[in-house]
């Protein structure tokens, strides 16, 4: 089964997939919000490219606070992945991140990509750790919402 993450950010939103296997995610780009000129048109994007890699799931990446609480960002970010999972007509999972965005400009460092270029990466290497924390749990603990 194919899954589609998505790190949803007020900026830009990362995209990854993982394999067929469901053992690897792989980044698959980024969309700048402000590019699209709506939010409806980055959600049906996001739609359309989960149709068209014959996405079986999305797993959306759920920012809670240091407390794993709920803040204004996570409750706008369940907003959109229920719009998203709708529109694509695909089951919807959440991973609950913290940091994934420092950790993946880690990565990008770690590979020797500079603070500059680093910004055109940075969002699809968040969704690939969402993808691959998702991933690496046994199936037996995924729920879809």
């Amino acid at each position: 089964m194919i899954f589609l993450a998505v790190d949803y950010g007020l900026e830009r939103v990362g995209l990854a997939f993982s394999d067929p296997d469901e053992k690897l995610a792989f980044p698959a780009g980024q969309i700048d919000l402000a590019s699209q000129g709506s939010r409806k048109a980055v959600l049906d994007k996001i739609a359309a490219i989960a149709r068209e890699k014959n996405a079986a799931a999305i797993v959306m990446g759920l920012p809670l606070t240091e407390n794993g609480e709920d803040s204004l960002t996570t409750r706008q970010v369940r907003n959109a992945a229920q719009r998203i999972a709708r529109r694509a007509g695909l089951p919807l999972y959440q991973m609950p991140e913290f940091l994934s965005s420092f950790e993946a400009a880690g990565d990008l460092r770690a590979c020797g990509i500079g603070r500059r270029k680093a910004k055109n990466y940075l969002d699809q290497q968040a969704a690939c750790r969402i993808l691959q924390s998702f991933l690496d749990q046994p199936a037996a603990k995924r729920r879809p919402m």
